[in-house]
């Protein structure tokens, strides 16, 4: 390989290391909520920095289809895509930013753009570092807007820790700067099966349907390497 390769490769590795470090300095308390029950092959504990929380009522009757409880996330997931939506609070509980797809066109989660087209990173500066408030909103919050979180506190309704115990929503982002994270594993999906590299005592059928458990798993695994990783310089790799 040529020495201006492998300086321009040098240069980028170094470039993305800056960026995850700068990131790092500016971690908020990362929560991710699980929409529906909770995956029994997922094991959260490889992931020792991020919180995790399900809605076992909420129903996904199909692709964006919900039913069930709360029925606020009911409502939101039939109108939004939940996969990947984001919502930063501030210390008091009211949402100052939020966004969607986290992992969308690249992986570097401090320059994802937010609906004001800001940063992630710059709110994480102003609602982290700096430990600035909120303004809260006198109107209503309408859902059909992008921004319909801005300036609120979530609606009361009850998560539940991979223990099965219920907690307050509004509790765990109370007190701190808190990034919450929507994300999609559906609890018929095998992470484990889906991650064999061989799969060749497998009929055809049970071939595809493994590779789909293992496409479906690692977008989601992902995200939570990808949070780990540039937020608390964790390796999450065995």
């Amino acid at each position: 390989m040529k020495l201006k390769n492998l300086l321009f490769i040098a240069i980028l590795t170094l470039g993305s290391s800056t960026i995850f470090a700068q990131i790092s300095k500016l971690a908020p308390r990362v929560v991710v909520i699980g929409v529906g029950e909770k995956n029994t092959t997922l094991d959260e504990s490889q992931y020792p920095n991020l919180e995790f929380y399900y809605t076992p009522e909420l129903i996904n009757i199909a692709e964006e289809t919900f039913s069930g409880k709360p029925e606020f996330l009911v409502t939101l997931g039939n109108d939004k895509n939940l996969q990947e939506t984001f919502m930063l609070f501030d210390k008091n509980g009211i949402c100052v930013t939020q966004g969607y797809r986290l992992l969308s066109q690249n992986n570097d989660i401090g320059a994802k753009l937010c609906v004001d087209k800001e940063a992630l990173q710059n709110h994480l500066r102003t609602y982290v570092k700096k430990g600035k408030e909120g303004k809260a909103s006198s109107k209503e919050m309408k859902l059909k807007k992008s921004d319909y979180m801005i300036g609120y506190k979530m609606p009361e309704f009850n998560v539940v820790t991979p223990s099965g115990e219920e907690v307050s929503f509004n509790s765990i982002v109370e007190g701190q700067a808190t990034l919450i994270v929507f994300f999609q594993l559906s609890s018929d999906i095998d992470i484990a099966e889906g991650k064999k590299s061989d799969q060749s005592d497998k009929s055809g059928r049970q071939f595809f349907a493994a590779m789909a458990q293992g496409a479906a798993g690692s977008k989601t695994t992902k995200l939570f390497v990808n949070l780990e990783s540039q937020f608390f310089n964790y390796d999450t790799r065995d």
